[in-house]
């Protein structure tokens, strides 16, 4: 069998049979419960786990990185929105204060002509 295959069921159970005849069962299955159930060289090392862990820091940094750069999107156009209610607050509070002293001086107006009829007819 070469050595990159994983080794089959059948040829595990044929080597614990051998290891009992030999060892005993007791020592036999201790012996193939510490053999791994695939290839040495299929499993993770602690480098490949550092260097695993490393490429998905790096790659969340990045998208960290990117949706940082959405929210100060999101900041900035907030502050042209805030930025155009203040320019409208002040813009409505100008015209309210236009529209108030027009109907003022027309309330004077029409009062002052009021009286002045009155006024009129009772001395008349």
């Amino acid at each position: 069998m070469p050595a990159s295959e994983p080794m089959g069921e059948d040829r595990r159970l044929a080597l614990l049979n051998r290891l009992i005849e030999t060892l005993g069962e007791e020592e036999a299955k201790t012996l193939m419960e510490s053999l791994p159930p695939v290839m040495w060289t299929h499993l993770a090392t602690k480098d490949d786990l550092r260097a695993l862990e490393e490429r998905l820091r790096a790659e969340f940094n990045g998208k960290f990185a990117s949706i940082d750069g959405e929210f100060a999107k999101v900041e900035g156009e907030f502050a042209k929105i805030q930025g155009s209610f203040t320019e409208l607050r002040g813009h409505m509070s100008l015209e309210i204060a236009k529209a108030i002293r027009t109907m003022v001086f027309t309330v004077m107006a029409f009062s002052v002509a009021i009286i002045g009829t009155v006024l009129g007819v009772g001395l008349g």
